[in-house]
């Protein structure tokens, strides 16, 4: 995680960003969650690369990490981080209600409620 974050920060060209991504997912394939189901570190990479896509120009590639983040890693601050991710992405689609339900989420997820009304 750490050597990605440093690419990540040191990327000075498009390139520099994809071998920064290519470490973020180097973090879910070798410690899976069938494997490591409690690992914090996956839902942290798996946001990070989703950010580095959208900076990359990538939103389809920013929205899958990002979903996928949501949807098969813990509650947590960086899944919330992912649902941000996702509701910019939405929103630069001019797909507005998406993006409020997306938020609606983190919301309610913020306040234990169910998302599920």
């Amino acid at each position: 995680m750490l050597l990605a974050e440093l690419q990540a920060e040191k990327a000075s060209r498009p390139a520099d960003l994809e071998e920064a991504r290519a470490t973020f997912r180097n973090v879910w394939v070798l410690f899976g969650r069938e494997s490591y189901p409690e690992l914090g570190w996956r839902a942290v990479a798996r946001v990070r690369s989703g950010e580095l896509a959208l900076l990359q120009g990538l939103p389809g590639e920013a929205a899958a990490s990002f979903v996928v983040a949501m949807e098969d890693e813990a509650n947590s601050e960086w899944t919330a981080r992912a649902a941000l991710g996702l509701a910019t992405v939405l929103l630069q689609r001019g797909e507005w209600v998406a993006a409020a339900e997306t938020l609606q989420r983190v919301v309610a997820d913020a306040s234990g409620e169910s998302s599920h009304a």
